[in-house]
């Protein structure tokens, strides 16, 4: 069983064969779950695996990573195997999640991977962020203006307290983190929303600097979260532009 992976699926199960693997990272304080909408909308024999940060969910007592590239160095080696049969990649990352999917997508790169379409959704190509890590109260304000969820979240003590802790170390991660400097090679699609607070729409065409490859960007209605309630329309997004 994998460590740093939940693996949803549509209808079928997998094969020994080489697949069509999504792999999926959640943004700061996320957890796997955030994807599991998203399964009933790949094609029957896709692979979605939602990355499994440690600290939530069924991993609430592993002890944070050393740093975000020990996490793209872990989650790298779990799909070592895949990489090795010659599996079809596609890597979403939401957020602090496009980061990691930005990093990581350089280790596939170099390992050889049949790497089909990175997509980076509601992310600056920088490390920069809105929310401070430090100050718990003006994180939970932040996190209240970017994610309606947050403010039911605050209605229960316990879990506000664990939801800021997986968060601020997160971002922490985060803002002492460098990107690799060199552009990957793969296609890539910028994805937002159009009233989201914390990324201007404008900010997602930096990430043409960021590929040699073809580049994409689209804006969806919606805030920081605009994924929320438009899996399906996403889903067909990210299904166009890595079968074209």
């Amino acid at each position: 069983m994998s460590t740093w992976f939940r693996e949803y699926r549509p209808t079928s199960e997998a094969t020994g064969e080489p697949a069509t693997v999504v792999v999926a990272l959640p943004h700061a304080g996320g957890a796997a779950s955030f994807y599991r909408a998203w399964a009933d909308h790949f094609p029957v024999g896709w692979r979605l695996l939602a990355a499994k940060y440690p600290g939530r969910e069924d991993r609430l007592n592993d002890a944070p990573t050393a740093s975000l590239n020990n996490t793209v160095a872990q989650i790298s080696d779990d799909l070592a195997a895949l990489t090795a049969r010659g599996d079809r990649f596609l890597i979403v990352g939401h957020s602090l999640g496009a980061i990691i999917g930005w990093e990581l997508a350089h280790r596939l790169e170099q390992a050889g991977a049949d790497l089909a379409l990175v997509v980076i959704s509601a992310k600056t190509p920088s490390i920069d962020s809105t929310l401070d890590p430090n100050d718990s109260e003006a994180l939970a304000r932040g996190l209240t203006g970017l994610d309606p969820l947050f403010a039911t979240i605050e209605q229960y003590p316990e879990l506000r307290d664990h939801a800021l802790a997986a968060t601020a170390a997160d971002l922490t991660h985060l803002g002492a983190h460098t990107m690799t400097p060199q552009p990957i090679a793969s296609r890539l699609l910028a994805l937002g929303g159009n009233t989201d607070l914390a990324v201007p729409t404008t900010a997602l065409t930096g990430w043409r600097e960021r590929t040699t490859g073809d580049f994409w960007h689209r804006i969806l209605p919606g805030g920081h979260f605009y994924l929320r309630g438009e899996e399906g329309t996403v889903v067909k997004l990210i299904r166009l532009f890595a079968e074209d």
